[in-house]
């Protein structure tokens, strides 16, 4: 009995969805817990604080407690360049071509309409 309640538990939602690197996309405590014992099976031990945010997570159910956790498994994909999204190092480079050639960065507009609207 005591293990249901823990399992639905860990099937609380996390405060807001990531997404990895390859499309896999995080929603629950399970999946932020599976993606950390992964990496910690691949690479040398995961952050002490991390799990035991979403222990904590997972037993008191408070919303401050998930987003606490979602923050901090955020936190260790990140550091971990697991995570999706933005990527500041294929940016860096642009960024010092710009300013090394003293070009301004040119407009980019998703459509004709856009562009009106920003003259």
């Amino acid at each position: 009995m005591l293990k249901k309640s823990l399992r639905t538990n860990y099937q609380r939602k996390l405060a807001r969805p990531l997404t990895l690197a390859d499309g896999t996309k995080l929603v629950t405590l399970r999946d932020a817990a599976n993606v950390l014992l992964d990496a910690a099976n691949a690479r040398s031990g995961v952050p002490d604080y991390a799990i035991r945010l979403l222990l904590t997570a997972a037993g008191t159910r408070k919303g401050a407690d998930i987003a606490a956790a979602t923050n901090a498994v955020e936190r260790v994909l990140r550091d971990r360049r697991l995570l999706g999204g933005f990527k500041q190092s294929s940016q860096h480079r642009l960024c010092s071509l710009t300013a090394a050639t003293r070009q301004a960065p040119l407009p980019a507009f998703s459509s004709p309409g856009s562009f009106s609207v920003g003259h």
